[in-house]
């Protein structure tokens, strides 16, 4: 399962440390530092699993990634646009990463979803960190 959605079970406090880390721009603490990190393997995870086709399937996030999109768009008052385009990155990825999930998840299937779905790595890595340093 991968780490941002193990968090809905099992930790769903980094939420909101992630969430106040990238709206605030700054790690304050090591719980903030801890929630970067897993945030940053949760993105290379991503990354691997759209790089290479596995028939036997692998779980790829999904309601980890709508959580953390729905905490920055409580915060976000529609000032910071770089947050509203990582709130859209987000939710473009969720239902992505949905679609190709309920779908047969071919290698075909594969092929469309890839290219989207690392596109949308590639540019949450760029937000990232764009609002902050890694930890």
């Amino acid at each position: 399962m991968p780490i941002i959605d193990r968090w809905l079970d099992q930790s769903p406090e980094r939420f909101h440390l992630l969430a106040n880390t990238l709206v605030h721009r700054s790690v304050r603490n090591d719980a903030q530092r801890d929630a970067m990190r897993g945030w940053e393997r949760t993105l290379c995870d991503l990354e691997a699993t759209a790089k290479e086709y596995n028939p036997d399937g692998l779980p790829i996030a999904i309601e980890g990634l709508n959580l953390l999109a729905s905490y920055l768009e409580v915060v976000d008052e529609g000032e910071d646009q770089d947050l509203g385009i990582f709130v859209r990155v987000l939710r473009r990825l969720a239902r992505d990463n949905e679609g190709f999930e309920k779908g047969s998840r071919s290698k075909n299937d594969f092929n469309r979803w890839a290219p989207s779905a690392l596109d949308a790595v590639s540019e949450l890595r760029s937000l990232t960190k764009k609002r902050v340093q890694s930890p």
